[in-house]
């Protein structure tokens, strides 16, 4: 990746020096942590001719080439890290499967689409419990019919479920 020089510095030199080499270290080898300003998302921004372009995949770019359609992922899931060694890519699916694996997605309540509160879910599954129909349920706590089904088999909403199948 060549740049020409701009003002105070190379491309390369303006990049570098928001960095902090001496990060947390959560592999091996201290995170590159990036210094400045970040996305909504958490992961460091750099502005490349007007735009902001996350730091990471610049990293990444300029160590390895250019990432193309890949995703480019942290092995030490520290969202502002860009040493090159702590990345790798990978696909839509590889990011998604890497997220459940690092336990970062929202599940239950905090899930974007969650439709009920865990304490809805857990007076749902008493009332069922206390012989309610899923109709009523459904009605009740305005959902579909299914769903009420799927929540009290244990089919939704497992997030507030211990391991012998009873609310925690």
């Amino acid at each position: 990746m060549e740049h020409k020089r701009i003002r105070g510095g190379t491309f390369e030199e303006k990049f570098w020096k928001h960095v902090n080499k001496s990060g947390s270290k959560i592999l091996d080898t201290p995170c590159w942590e990036w210094s400045q300003p970040r996305s909504f998302g958490g992961y460091g921004i750099f502005s490349v001719n007007g735009k902001a372009k996350s730091a990471h995949r610049i990293s990444w770019r300029m160590a390895n080439g250019d990432p193309g359609k890949f995703h480019v992922l942290h092995k030490c899931d520290n969202k502002i890290c860009i040493r090159p060694e702590h990345l790798f890519l990978g696909t839509d699916w590889d990011n998604v499967r890497d997220r459940v694996a690092k336990g970062r997605t929202a599940q239950g309540e905090t899930h974007y689409r969650a439709k009920l509160t865990n304490a809805q879910i857990m007076s749902m599954r008493a009332m069922a419990k206390g012989g309610a129909t899923q109709r009523k349920l459904a009605a009740k706590f305005d959902v579909t019919q299914s769903y009420v089904s799927r929540v009290i088999r244990g089919v939704r909403r497992k997030d507030i479920l211990n391991q012998s199948g009873e609310e925690s």
